[in-house]
Order: C-alpha cells, then sequence, then structure tokens
C-alpha cells in the first residue's frame, strides 16, 4: 500500500511538472538555455534538490552551484526551484541572482522569486541589495584600444593602450615590458578620437615590428604582472607609470591561460606531432628571425667543442661526433632549466597569438606545439625541436660574428663631440 502511495506521489508530481512544461511552454525569452529546458533535465533537477536540502541545510547546495556540480543545467534547477514553495528554495534563488554572470538566469530567478512571492513565500527579506553608488565615485571607463607586438630575442616587446579618462578624454599610453624584468619604459598623452584612429593606423603599417590587437583586460593583466616582475627584480619603475598604472588598470577576472588556447585546442596540437617536429622552421618566419641566445652563453660550449675537436687523441669520425652531441645536448640542459623553459613557453604563447591574429595558422599550430611541448618540470630542452633550433643558430651566429671581428682592422679616429 505504501508503494502505491509513493507511486500516485510520483505520478502526481510528474504531472505537475508536465502541467507546468506545458504552461510555459509558449513564453517568449532570449535565453537559449531556458527554452530548451526538457522534462527529463527539469526532472533531474528537482530530484537532485529534495534530496540535497532534505535537512534544510543550503551552504552544500551553494557550493555545488558555485562549483557547477549538478547533474542537471542551471536554468532547469531555477525552474524547479521555482515550484517549491519553501523558504529554502527562495533563498538560493535570491543567491543565483545574486552570484551568477548570466543575464539571462538572474532574469529567470528575480521571475522565479516573483512566482513564489505570488505563493505566499517570504522572499523580500532575501532579495540582494543593488550596491549604492556615491555621486563622487569615478566611473569605470573602457579600454578602446590594445595592441602588442611581436617578442624579441630578449623577451621585450611594445604594448598601447587608450582609455577613456573620467571627465577629460582619452589617453594613449605606450610601454615597454619585460618578461624579466618588467615594466621598462612607459608614456602617456591625451589623444582625440581622431589622433587615436591615425596612430593605431601608424603602428599597424610599421613593417619593422608586427602589432595585434589583444583583449583589453588580457592587455591590462599583461601590465600588471609585468609591474609585479619589476617588484621582484628589483628593476626601477619608470615614474611615469606610477601615475598611470590606476588608469591602466586591471581585469576583472584573471586569465588562467592565454588567448591563444581560446583560439586553438591544445589537445588538438597534442594528437598531432608534425606541428611540434616543424617547430624549428619558425626561426624562419619574420617575426622569429632575431630570436637568438647571447654568445656568452654559448661560450662553454664553444671550448668544449674546440677542446674536443684539439685532442691529441685520435678517434673515429662518428665517435668525434657523438662527443660533440653528447656536449650539445648537456649544455642545452644547462642553458634551458625549467625557469628559462616557462620563460620560453609563454613567450612561444604570446608569438603563436600573433601568428594565428596575422592569418597563420600553420605557423601559429607549431609555435603553440613547442609552447605546450614546454609545460611541466619534467621537459628534456635537449630533445626540444625548437630550443634545439635555437641553439644550433645561435652557435652559428656566434661564430660567424667572431670571424668578423677577426678580420675587421680597426683604426683609431678622432671622434667629434657634439653638444
Amino acid at each position: 500500500m505504501k508503494t502505491g502511495i509513493c507511486t500516485l506521489a510520483r505520478l502526481d508530481r510528474i504531472a505537475e511538472i508536465e502541467g507546468f512544461m506545458a504552461q510555459h511552454r509558449t513564453r517568449r525569452t532570449t535565453a537559449k538555455a531556458i527554452e530548451q529546458i526538457t522534462p527529463e533535465q527539469l526532472h533531474a533537477a528537482q530530484d537532485w534538490l529534495e534530496e540535497t536540502l532534505q535537512e534544510e541545510q543550503t551552504l552544500p547546495v551553494l557550493q555545488q552551484l558555485t562549483a557547477q556540480s549538478i547533474p542537471a543545467p542551471l536554468p532547469a534547477v531555477v525552474e524547479a526551484l521555482s515550484i517549491m514553495a519553501t523558504p529554502a528554495a527562495a533563498t538560493l534563488l535570491t543567491q543565483i541572482a545574486a552570484k551568477t554572470g548570466v543575464k539571462e538566469v538572474q532574469k529567470a530567478a528575480r521571475r522565479a522569486l516573483y512566482r513564489l512571492k505570488t505563493m505566499g513565500v517570504e522572499t523580500d527579506s532575501g532579495l540582494p541589495q543593488e550596491p549604492r553608488k556615491s555621486v563622487l565615485e569615478v566611473p569605470r571607463l573602457p579600454v578602446v584600444v590594445a595592441l602588442a607586438s611581436q617578442i624579441d630575442f630578449d623577451g621585450n616587446r611594445a604594448l598601447y593602450l587608450a582609455r577613456r579618462r573620467p571627465f577629460s578624454g582619452l589617453i594613449f599610453v605606450s610601454l615597454i615590458v619585460s618578461d624579466q624584468r618588467g615594466v621598462l619604459d612607459c608614456n602617456a598623452f591625451p589623444v582625440t578620437k581622431k589622433d587615436l584612429s591615425r596612430i593605431v593606423t601608424d603602428i599597424q603599417a610599421d613593417d619593422r615590428l608586427t602589432h595585434v590587437e589583444l583583449p583589453a583586460d588580457y592587455a591590462q593583466q599583461l601590465v600588471e604582472e609585468a609591474y609585479q616582475r619589476n617588484l621582484s627584480s628589483g628593476t626601477p619603475v619608470p615614474q611615469e607609470f606610477q601615475a598611470l598604472r590606476d588608469l591602466i588598470g586591471m581585469p576583472e577576472a584573471p586569465w588562467e591561460q592565454g588567448p591563444i588556447y581560446h583560439v586553438i585546442s591544445p589537445e588538438e596540437i597534442r594528437g598531432q606531432p608534425t606541428w611540434l617536429a616543424l617547430s624549428g622552421h619558425l626561426l624562419e618566419v619574420k617575426e622569429f628571425q632575431g630570436w637568438h641566445l647571447p654568445p656568452e652563453v654559448l661560450q662553454k660550449y664553444r671550448e668544449e667543442v674546440k677542446h674536443t675537436a684539439e685532442s691529441p687523441i685520435i678517434v673515429s669520425q662518428a665517435t668525434q661526433q657523438e662527443r660533440i652531441e653528447a656536449v650539445q645536448k648537456r649544455s642545452l640542459r644547462e642553458i634551458f632549466p625549467p625557469d628559462v623553459c616557462a620563460r620560453y613557453r609563454s613567450r612561444l604563447d604570446e608569438m603563436a597569438y600573433l601568428l594565428w591574429q596575422t592569418k597563420r595558422l600553420d605557423e601559429a599550430k607549431r609555435a603553440l606545439a613547442a609552447a605546450v611541448a614546454l609545460q611541466g618540470e619534467e621537459v628534456d630542452a635537449a630533445e626540444h625541436p625548437f630550443l634545439r633550433a635555437l641553439f644550433t643558430r645561435s652557435v652559428e651566429m656566434a661564430e660567424a660574428l667572431e670571424q668578423q671581428d677577426a678580420g675587421r682592422v680597426t683604426v683609431a679616429t678622432p671622434r667629434l663631440w657634439t653638444p
């Protein structure tokens, strides 16, 4: 008999839900997710809510909603709450309306709260209060332009941002930032909208460097990260930057990964090893042609190779090559410890996005593959195609520079000093 009663109750609840769905099937809404709630999703949401709210504790439910660890879409949970005439349902709807970042779900939660109020549930005490704004509060105005150049061999790049100042028009900020030392240079000046358009056009037309647009909040994050490197490295902060830091601002939410990961899937890249194998060819790309290792970094390797070649012990050419290869691998591991690998991974991430923005998808995938292969603590630089190619070219450049210096004749000439 008890089973029959439970079954009837279950059927009554199903009928209630299906009746509710039929009643609201023709309601117009702009949120596709809300439009597409199925009876199955509504059943799952209501079952989950009944189970988790049986002890009348809303905190665990809120935690699961925040973590998105729920068995039904959030719109379905909102609709299920709207037919549960309980104070707990009103509390949860209030929290959803206050904390979700999806406007249509916010609207749905507020409609559901109104529906509960018509059922006699107290909701006013739990409604989120809109913060009162002071008439003296300075409004947050948008960054209207964010540009970044390619990264050079030493990890330096140019950043440009334009932002509206409260009550006084636009200001254009140019910075040089380093991935080792932080903000190196900073300049700013007011511009008109017409001036800004001309400046951006001139920057992008300069063929000496490649510049691309960045998401505004990501550019703000790059500037803030650079400033933190000033503090950690002891590099003096440019005086003008101190006054502009607040104007440049910070992103409302941090970027956990660079923008390249939002346009190219790293799983796709990992699934095609060819992209990594070909990453050494990136050094032929215009923006990478200046990349090299400083000659002093290679000095120890070159001396070891010279010593091996001049050894009085006669060995076969194959053995000689094996010894040189061993010296090269050891040198690569010394030159690229984990912290340097992390720095190059970040550089390659940024360059991959620059290549993607300039419609060079194959090159972007090679750069991203090289970056992905540098993730983790167990990276073997000696086996990384891009790092090996960079090392080899740098050695060739150092040798060519040495030969050039050896053949140069120095003539003492008087200097002309000018004021």
